[in-house]
């Protein structure tokens, strides 16, 4: 079997699987949420921009606090800037065989704080990764085998600040 062969057979097994998954997933969530009796609302005001909360009583007599908060996600495409970037930003790329992500804080122009990088992959493993982070940059990198180590590659999530400009560059 040529590689050819078998880059088509490795792409229609894959979106095979994702589409099954969402099937499985929306009727499971779906079938879930017909069999629960509680039901929990509370109202926010979307164009405050800033983290809301509300205390609600369920069903069955206790409380619980529901709310929001403003979180801006970033799937940079190749490289994007983002002009007076301030506040907190989760930085992600998909790509077909490995998902990653972190959270960034900014503050006066500065990464103030970086965090919670993560990774998920299909079809393939990860044999190393490492995450590093100071005022103006932050990096996430994996090391990525996949058919059956044949192939590897190192795929780079990043965000950088360039004054008042939030760069970013997944490949």
């Amino acid at each position: 079997m040529d590689r050819r062969t078998m880059r088509y057979r490795i792409l229609i097994i894959l979106m095979l699987t994702i589409f099954l998954g969402c099937i499985c997933d929306s009727t499971v969530a779906y079938a879930t949420e017909r069999e629960s009796n509680e039901v929990a609302e509370a109202d926010f005001d979307l164009e405050l921009v800033q983290p809301q909360s509300a205390t609600i009583s369920l069903a069955n007599g206790d409380t619980a606090e529901i709310g929001i908060r403003p979180v801006v996600t970033i799937r940079p495409m190749w490289e994007e800037t983002h002009y007076n970037a301030s506040g907190n930003w989760e930085i992600y790329y998909n790509s077909p065989i490995v998902y990653r992500h972190f959270y960034i804080t900014i503050s006066n122009h500065k990464i103030t704080n970086a965090h919670s990088p993560s990774y998920t992959t299909f079809l393939c493993t990860v044999s190393g990764e490492s995450f590093t982070w100071n005022s103006t940059e932050a990096t996430y990198r994996l090391n990525v085998n996949a058919l059956a180590d044949m192939a590897s590659t190192v795929a780079v999530l990043q965000a950088w600040m360039d004054g008042t400009t939030l760069h970013t560059y997944a490949n």
